[in-house]
Parts: C-alpha cells; sequence; structure tokens
C-alpha cells in the first residue's frame, strides 16, 4: 500500500513499518528482502526469518577484508529456492488436475550470460529436470560444455537460425543431447532436414504457431507448441521459460 506524500513533524520517530512502505520491500522483495529492528537491509534466501543475512554486516565484513564497494553480491540459494517454489507450483497443479505428463522449466541464458549464474541454474535445477534455452549458435556451444554429463536434460534451441545454427543442432543431436529447436518457419524445416538426413539423425522439432482472435491485440496470441520426429508429430507439454537476475 502506497502511503501519501505527508510532512512529519521534526520530532518524529521513523519507524521500519514506514521504511517498508516507502520503499515498496514487501512489493518487490517477495520475501527475500526486508528491514531489521537496526534498519539493515536483510536477505533471506529461503524466506526464513530466522536465516536472514544482514546486508550492512555483509559490507563491513568485505570493508574489513580491504574490499571496497562497488561490489556485486550474489544468494545463490535464492536462485535454488525460485526453481524449487516453481517445480513444486507445476508439481501440485498437475496432481490436482491428473495431468498426464511432465513439467519441464528452461532458462533462456540470454537473461542473464554470466557462467556463474548459468551454472547455478543448471546444477539447481538438475533434481527437477530443467534445461536451457539458447538462441544463437554460440550460446548453443557454451551449453554443449555444460550440458556433456547430462545429455537428457533440454536444450530449447531458439532465435534465428540460419544454415550453420541448425547444423550445430544437428550435431549435438547426434552426440545424444536432448536437442529442440522451435521451427518458426518452413525455411527452417528444409535446413533441418537437409542436415538431419546427411549426418543421420532423426531430430526433435518444436513447432510453435499463433492463433490470433478477431479481437486481440498485435501482442497478444494463443500458442500452441507440438514436438515432430520427421514427418510424425506427437504433442507433448510445451516447455516453459525462467528467468533469474
Amino acid at each position: 500500500m502506497n502511503t501519501p506524500a505527508r510532512l512529519l513533524p521534526a520530532n518524529h520517530a521513523w519507524k521500519i513499518e514506514e521504511s517498508l512502505d516507502l520503499y515498496q520491500v514487501e512489493a518487490w522483495g517477495k520475501g527475500y528482502f526486508s528491514i531489521n529492528d537496526a534498519g539493515h537491509v536483510v536477505i533471506r534466501p529461503s524466506m526464513d526469518a530466522a536465516r536472514e543475512i544482514d546486508l550492512y554486516d555483509v559490507v563491513q565484513g568485505l570493508k574489513a577484508r580491504d574490499l571496497h564497494t562497488p561490489v556485486v553480491i550474489r544468494f545463490s540459494d535464492i536462485l535454488a529456492h525460485r526453481l524449487r517454489h516453481l517445480a513444486e507450483a507445476f508439481a501440485t497443479a498437475i496432481a490436482e488436475n491428473d495431468y498426464k505428463n511432465r513439467y519441464a522449466a528452461v532458462f533462456p541464458i540470454k537473461v542473464n550470460q554470466q557462467r556463474l549464474v548459468v551454472e547455478e541454474v543448471y546444477r539447481y535445477g538438475k533434481e527437477f529436470g530443467f534445461g536451457l534455452e539458447v538462441g544463437s549458435k554460440p550460446e548453443l556451444l557454451a551449453v554443449m560444455s555444460l550440458t556433456e554429463d547430462a545429455p537428457d536434460r533440454i536444450v530449447v534451441c531458439n532465435g534465428f537460425k540460419d544454415d550453420s545454427y541448425i547444423e550445430a543442432v544437428i550435431l549435438a543431436t547426434k552426440l545424444g543431447r536432448t536437442i529442440i529447436p522451435v521451427v518458426e518457419n518452413f525455411e527452417e524445416i528444409h535446413l533441418i532436414l537437409k542436415h538431419a538426413e546427411r549426418y543421420g539423425v532423426r531430430p526433435k522439432i518444436s513447432a510453435c504457431s499463433s492463433a490470433k482472435s478477431s479481437t486481440s491485440t498485435p501482442c497478444s496470441r494463443i500458442a500452441t507448441c507440438s514436438t515432430a520426429c520427421s514427418s510424425s508429430i506427437a504433442i507433448r507439454a510445451a516447455s516453459s521459460r525462467i528467468s533469474a537476475g
């Protein structure tokens, strides 16, 4: 709730609740950030107030080690908690609706291409079978090194796909990786079939289409996704995206 601007008396004792409201911490913090009784910003990686980290104390500790601001402080446990929350939410929905397939999220590495972040998301998502999404050949090559020991983890290939990109997709599939290119036009299908025949690969393909109603805006659409092996098409659960800062 936003507090209207108001003049405060000179002897007004500022309260923690007023800081929380002024900076809308509860709105953007989502339970991971708050302000303690000392007026310091605290981080709760698992949303547990009993295990909060005082950010001011962290900065003081860095200064004691002769490290000075600006610095980047990453709390990877927040990523782990968000991934678990996402998996549990879909598991609950699947059970409630007696859904017969499974849910698999993919993290688009274009959201944050820092190696440490991608590796953490990939590591924490292992128990849920979560994968990664790439949008170019260089991103695919980078992900190949991460998935070397986990060929079953999904890698979704999006973005503009030229001949070189699609050839890399097919070669990665031939190496045993679970690669799913998202087909956006017929030219990409022709390229996939060309390289699949050349390297003797039976690829998985995700084809997405948009259906617009008469009342839809240019930005609104109903998307349907399916995967295809050669000419046969089997409807499967669409991989959804996650993002982490």
